[in-house]
């Protein structure tokens, strides 16, 4: 998986927690939500669904320079089960299947933002 692909939102939150708290938060959200850890690249990443009948989703969290990083993407289907690239949450290409990411990503930034601090990259727009 390429670190800075354009196609993966990424999302920089500060934080002072303990990299095990960050883990567990990050671990109970995700599993309450559905996503599965499984290894891709050799990397450990999140994943929500097969591909069958919903684009995978796909979570990949760590930590650098004292801040949680979180990048974010669901993969294009040719095919159900055949894909031809990444997207990132950031844009309205298949908006339906980004719903529950986008959810997601801000239940996170929710959880793990130090007060007084604000997150940087991809943000959800609060629903009005």
């Amino acid at each position: 998986m390429d670190k800075y692909n354009k196609n993966i939102s990424t999302t920089f939150i500060p934080t002072i927690n303990s990299s095990d708290e960050i883990k567990r938060i990050v671990s109970q959200i995700l599993t309450d939500e559905g996503y599965a850890l499984k290894k891709q690249n050799k990397e450990p990443v999140w994943r929500l669904g097969n591909g069958w009948l919903v684009a995978p989703a796909f979570f990949k969290v760590g930590l650098e320079n004292n801040s949680v990083r979180i990048d974010s993407w669901i993969m294009n289907a040719l095919l159900p089960g055949v894909y031809i690239g990444k997207s990132s949450l950031d844009n309205n290409f298949g908006f339906l299947a980004k719903t529950k990411p986008r959810r997601v990503l801000k239940r996170l930034i929710d959880a793990l933002i130090v007060e007084n601090e604000s997150a940087s990259g991809y943000i959800p727009r609060e629903k009005k």
